[in-house]
């Protein structure tokens, strides 16, 4: 599992009753790799609250995604490479896409998404 801090702890000690601990860390535990997926996901604008209107009425996963990035279907994986390429995991993160199925012809739902972290 991964560790991550949650902000100033401190604050917290006293809530839980530990006022007189010596150390104090707060932090969230997720699964190894949730950090470098969730940084692809940043760089690729797919946590951002939108709306984007070039998002509306895609057909397929892939040209939604490509619409996302502004780039053309067939340069898609070297756009996706280049916004995460160097960056922190960007071999798990652009796994992480292709898992989800951003790089599929797959229709998309029946309704408009324009709002990329919907």
């Amino acid at each position: 599992l991964d560790v991550l801090p949650n902000r100033d702890s401190i604050s917290f000690a006293r809530l839980y009753g530990l006022s007189d601990a010596p150390t104090f860390f707060r932090g969230t535990l997720r699964y190894r790799g949730f950090c470098e997926r969730m940084y692809a996901a940043s760089q690729l604008g797919l946590l951002e609250l939108g709306p984007l209107p070039r998002l509306a009425g895609k057909q397929s996963k892939k040209e939604w995604m490509a619409a996302l990035l502004e780039t053309p279907e067939d340069n898609l994986r070297q756009a996706i490479d280049e916004r995460i390429a160097g960056g922190f995991g960007a071999k798990v993160g652009a796994s992480f896409i292709e898992w989800l199925g951003l790089l599929s012809n797959e229709k998309m739902p029946s309704v408009n998404i324009e709002n990329p972290i919907d």
